[in-house]
């Protein structure tokens, strides 16, 4: 039988924020202490956080709400299997279980992709078998996370667009506030479409026909004409750019467009909003 609705929408506390906050700094201790000498205790604890975590994907209409029991199990095992890689990866600078709740995230998020791709009889394979140097629980990685954050904020005049445009690119959900800071006066109807936008998969919409939706839309936010060819180099401009600032000069490290939507998904997930 699946969960009750809440009365209100449930959100994956911040780490400014809950109703446990004067008492965080002893629980993280406590439960970083659980992480090298009982993770299956940590993980049983943090049960109803993932459950939170699942239903909150279930309201963005990512999984039934029938599948709850099954995705907290799912989610449950997994984070079993990455208890190494989360002790070498945690460095302390979030909350240990901000930190797992992200993981969880980006779990749920390979195996909605994992379902996707079967549903389009392609090879399913296991959603969780990504590249490993691009692994939440990866110290390194975290490091270029933040990197390509502090990057973002080099771009002040354009940034909200600049995000927007890229999350439906990369095929990442928008957040209502990423909309409303960019483009406070948009419609319902363009809000809309920019949601289905940002959550449809890649291979269900090329690239030019992303930049012929998102051109109008551009238009009206900016008032003036703006074609899709227009927004489409002005895009390849700003994910080379960042590209470049990411990489170094001389290149220090190889990531690409694909990588960059990687780094940009762990973000989102490790930031929420990033126009904050």
């Amino acid at each position: 039988m699946p969960p009750r609705k809440p009365d209100t929408p449930i959100r994956t506390p911040s780490p400014a924020t809950g109703p446990e906050q004067e008492s965080r700094p002893t629980s993280n201790r406590r439960e970083v202490e659980l992480l090298h000498e009982n993770p299956g205790q940590l993980i049983v604890e943090y049960r109803s956080m993932i459950g939170i975590v699942v239903w909150n994907m279930i309201q963005r209409g990512v999984f039934p709400p029938g599948e709850h029991k099954e995705l907290v199990q799912a989610v449950t095992v997994k984070l079993l299997q990455l208890i190494p890689n989360i002790r070498r990866g945690y460095d302390g600078r979030s909350l240990l279980r901000t930190y797992v709740s992200a993981i969880a995230v980006n779990t749920l998020n390979r195996l909605a992709r994992g379902q996707r791709r079967s549903e389009k009889g392609l090879p399913p394979g296991d959603p969780g078998t990504e590249d490993p140097a691009l692994d939440l629980a990866d110290h390194d990685i975290q490091v270029y996370v933040r990197r390509l954050g502090r990057i973002l904020h080099l771009f002040p005049d354009y940034r909200p667009k600049l995000i927007v445009i890229l999350k439906c690119y990369y095929r990442i959900t928008l957040e209502e506030g990423e909309l409303r800071q960019w483009y406070p006066e948009c419609d319902r109807f363009s809000r809309e479409q920019l949601l289905a936008l940002s959550r449809t998969q890649t291979n269900d919409l090329a690239h030019g026909e992303l930049f012929a939706a998102l051109a109008p839309i551009v238009g009206e936010a900016e008032g003036r004409r703006v074609s899709a060819d227009t927004l489409r180099k002005w895009t390849d401009h700003r994910i080379a750019e960042i590209l470049r600032l990411l990489n170094g000069n001389p290149p220090r490290s190889s990531f690409d467009r694909k990588t960059l939507g990687e780094l940009l998904e762990r973000l989102s997930i490790s930031q929420g909003e990033l126009t904050i």
